[in-house]
């Protein structure tokens, strides 16, 4: 199908709230539900068709409701790619969805699961849906509704992608670490976090947010209370290997952990995105993921997406002070620590390993001299010559800058990104103590990094009661949103 841009609404701008016109093709809704009147809004592509099926994406907003960025691109998507889109809109005065506690009824607030089972079924009633293909993405407090209602609902769905919401570990966890709700059953999930969104801090009293926010100890406790006992679950229930696979592409940081059953988890984090989504990011979303995944007799069935995506390959990744490496998605360990060596004036050089592993570590032949002072590698016709004590080393016939080749403790360390652009054109992707060795381009994210450094081993992962007892600390006295 040729993709046609749509007129752009016409946008006014009224106390700092984007409004606009309804886009063509949109049509709201209203129906009485439990009790409730609700309102959804549905996209319906220009050449639908109900002799066929069509896939149907629910889209749910955050707190505050719908806006432009979110909307537009799944207009785009449903045009470019067919598509039937469902927007269910929350009833609160706050625009925000009931997904805390028990008390819906006390509280006169509706019950969302039902209103979401309800909305499911008008749309597959009133369109032609290919029921094997039916998501649902969840932005911000979107994400802590469909993230509650996935638990049990998982069934009804292809695939989801919860993006950028704060929602905690004690939505899964007890304190003994075992599921609040039994899951259901597997559902590949793609999360996807901005780095530069600060709202995985809301809620904290606010003496400890200036704190954490000043010394940017924010973003590990995004990652230890809301980023990784989300991945932890998915991954649980997805029987996922406990290896992932990392790529790097622009400012996308991709970790994916391939599943024993096609139920994938993967995470998607974004250097410089901030809390609201970019259409480009929806769109990767649904092209390199979502789209690959269909529900077929109650099982999952891995297909191909609409857009391949082609992960990172003999890549070689290291972390300061552990004697694991990261070589094309395999862990090994090496016969000493990699090191950060101050010396190194690039920093992107910095990173030392012992002279022994470069072989693996950048697929070449490798030659160590007896008394461990001089090593040779070779690849594709190119050989590069290093000797301990210089700051230069010989390619082939001509010599080239490279950082002091260290000798320590009977140890001859090598400084790895150097050596591999030389030998092979490799590059060096740096970041919060983490060197990434690679054939593309990027930037290193902390989230990435945390993540790289718990499978070399330099830091713990944490397990499920873990999780739930920092968010605890954290939370400690204060006024959060909600009861959790």
């Amino acid at each position: 199908m040729k993709m046609k841009m749509m007129p752009s609404p016409e946008i006014h701008l009224s106390d700092k709230n984007y409004l606009m016109q309804r886009d063509p093709g949109v049509i709201s809704y209203e129906a009485e539900i439990d009790g409730f009147v609700r309102h959804w809004d549905e996209y319906v592509p220009q050449n639908y068709d109900p002799s066929k099926k069509w896939p149907l994406m629910i889209s749910v907003h955050g707190g505050g409701g719908n806006n432009l960025c979110r909307k537009f691109a799944w207009h785009l998507l449903a045009e470019r790619d067919g598509m039937i889109v469902c927007y269910p809109e929350s009833i609160s005065n706050t625009v925000m969805w009931n997904v805390f506690g028990d008390k819906t009824r006390e509280e006169g607030y509706p019950d969302e699961m039902v209103f979401f089972d309800k909305l499911y079924d008008i749309m597959l009633e009133k369109y032609n849906i290919d029921k094997e293909r039916v998501y649902i993405h969840g932005q911000s407090f979107g994400d802590q509704m469909i993230s509650v209602y996935l638990r049990t609902r998982a069934h009804k769905f292809a695939a989801a992608c919860p993006s950028s919401g704060t929602i905690f570990a004690s939505k899964f966890y007890n304190d003994d670490g075992t599921e609040i709700v039994p899951h259901e059953c597997a559902l590949p999930v793609c999360r996807m976090h901005g780095m530069d969104d600060d709202n995985g801090a809301m809620g904290i009293r606010p003496e400890l947010r200036d704190e954490l926010m000043k010394n940017g100890e924010w973003r590990r406790m995004k990652m230890e209370v809301v980023v990784q006992p989300n991945l932890y679950y998915w991954r649980s229930v997805n029987q996922c290997r406990e290896l992932p696979h990392f790529t790097i592409r622009d400012e996308f940081n991709i970790v994916r952990y391939p599943s024993e059953i096609d139920c994938d988890t993967c995470f998607f984090a974004l250097e410089g995105g901030e809390h609201n989504q970019r259409p480009e990011y929806v769109d990767n979303l649904w092209s390199y993921f979502l789209s690959a995944y269909r529900r077929v007799d109650g099982k999952i069935v891995k297909g191909e997406p609409i857009r391949k995506f082609e992960e990172d390959k003999n890549t070689a990744i290291f972390t300061d002070g552990s004697p694991y490496a990261y070589v094309d998605n395999n862990l090994y360990k090496m016969s000493a620590i990699a090191r950060r060596m101050n010396g190194a004036r690039i920093s992107k050089y910095s990173m030392y390993i012992p002279a022994d592993f470069v072989g693996v570590a950048l697929d070449c032949e490798s030659s160590i001299s007896e008394d461990g002072l001089t090593a040779e590698y070779s690849k594709n016709g190119v050989t590069v010559q290093i000797a301990a004590g210089t700051r230069g080393c010989i390619v082939n016939e001509t010599i080239k800058y490279i950082p002091l080749v260290e000798h320590i403790n009977g140890v001859l360390y090598v400084p790895v990104a150097a050596v591999g652009k030389y030998l092979n054109g490799m590059r060096a992707i740096e970041g919060y103590d983490v060197t990434y060795l690679t054939y593309g381009d990027g930037e290193m994210t902390y989230d990435m990094a945390m993540m790289i450094k718990q499978v070399l081993r330099a830091e713990a992962e944490l397990p499920p009661q873990c999780f739930v007892a920092n968010e605890r600390r954290y939370f400690a006295g204060a006024g959060v949103m909600g009861e959790r």
